[in-house]
């Protein structure tokens, strides 16, 4: 704009110096001042075009700084991550809800939709959910702020959806973080494997087993539907302290912490012990072994069998203990400091410091992992009399068993 100034400048003294000229005109001949004229004439010309010109590219160069900020404005955006993904198909994706809506061939802008999803592989995995017809799921749609680079050149409207579609370049921020790293192989949140278990628990059995453990997707982590999924969710859910309980075909996830065990008298007879801990689950048949009946005491819903022998059918008068078996939390037996879901290694050191192994006179040995507990014999998991793996850190208490040895 300065070099416009100089030449208008230059044009104002051009006309002076024409106005001063007339009184001189006397003094020259025609001829001279013709030329004079000319050169006068030709030189207001040329500034007009030098003018003309300096316009010109001053109008050129603000258009390319606006086109320049335009474009900017369709290569960079800012905004909230939406996960289109969640419907599937030919309508999934990712998408932005831009925080300053932009101009797309001449239409006000204010989502935009990737057919790319990488963007969710940035996306810490507290943000997801596990759903039934859509498997892993990303769930805070319109919350999570992310800047990502564009093709502006890649903008397309779709009429079907009628939404403007674009081609994703760069991730260059998501939630705040911008030296990004992958998180798919992080962990999801407890919430999530307690969705994705109560979710599929239902599937792939007929019948339900009442261990978690024993169920098909936790031994066939090859099936299609979930792979190993199953079983990683419901290793997460035990190690964080919690149990999976299945009580007449409903299954529930409890946190152990927050219950108190009740403490299972075996002391008592059998009909002191029904009164105390009642229930409607009673079966009297006759036995197989030494004894002429056995009557069973069985509690579904907190994880408890007993069972007691007698030799009259309808007479528990006299009866003695015969078995007791726990595999839930919710009991445990009184005056022994053993648990389901405890450490089976600290298990075991219990017993070794505070029980008798028992003895096997057939082999005239004690037997390891074995103990002698109030005349009866202790044994947990079902380990002892066999060959079984070592112990690791991560084993945990699932089963509690007494029963009479009389052999």
């Amino acid at each position: 704009m300065k070099k416009i100034f100089s030449l208008l400048l230059i044009l104002i003294l051009v006309l002076s110096i024409v106005g001063c000229s007339k009184e001189t005109i006397s003094q020259k001949t025609e001829e001279e001042l013709r030329a004079e004229i000319k050169a006068e004439m030709e030189a207001e010309e040329k500034l007009k075009e030098e003018l003309k010109a300096e316009m010109k590219a001053e109008m050129e160069a603000e258009k390319k700084d606006e086109a320049s900020k335009y474009n900017e404005e369709l290569r960079f955006l800012k905004g909230k991550l939406l996960g289109y993904g969640l419907y599937g198909g030919e309508d999934g994706g990712t998408g932005i809800i831009l925080d300053n809506p932009i101009i797309v061939d001449n239409r006000r802008v204010k989502e935009i939709f990737f057919e790319d999803e990488s963007i969710l592989n940035f996306v810490p995995r507290k943000y997801f959910t596990y759903c039934y017809e859509g498997g892993t799921t990303f769930t805070n749609d319109g919350k999570i702020p992310i800047e990502i680079e564009t093709d502006p050149k890649g903008y397309k409207y779709n009429e079907e959806y009628d939404r403007i579609s674009g081609t994703m370049v760069k991730v260059i921020s998501v939630d705040g973080e911008k030296n990004l790293v992958d998180k798919t192989e992080n962990e999801y949140p407890l919430e999530y494997y307690k969705t994705l278990v109560l979710t599929r628990v239902y599937d792939g059995v007929e019948v339900l087993p009442k261990n978690i453990k024993e169920h098909y997707f936790y031994k066939n982590t090859d099936t299609p539907l979930v792979g190993d999924e199953f079983k990683k969710a419901v290793d997460k859910i035990l190690e964080a302290g919690y149990s999976i309980r299945q009580i007449e075909g409903e299954f529930s996830i409890v946190d152990l912490s927050e219950e108190t065990p009740t403490e299972v008298d075996i002391t008592l007879s059998a009909k002191e012990f029904l009164e105390k801990y009642p229930t409607d689950y009673v079966a009297t048949e006759e036995d197989a072994g030494y004894h002429g009946y056995n009557t069973t005491y069985e509690y579904p819903y907190t994880g408890m069998t007993v069972r007691y022998y007698h030799g009259k059918e309808n007479n528990l008068e006299n009866a003695e203990l015969g078995s007791i078996d726990i595999t839930e939390h919710l009991n445990k037996i009184k005056d022994l400091d053993i648990t389901i879901g405890m450490s089976l290694a600290e298990a075991y050191e219990y017993c070794d410091t505070n029980l008798e192994k028992h003895y096997d006179r057939h082999s005239d040995t004690y037997v390891d992992e074995v103990y002698e507990y109030n005349g009866l014999v202790l044994a947990l998991n079902d380990r002892g009399f066999g060959e079984h793996d070592e112990v690791s850190s991560d084993d945990q208490v699932t089963k509690i068993s007494l029963w009479l040895l009389e052999d």
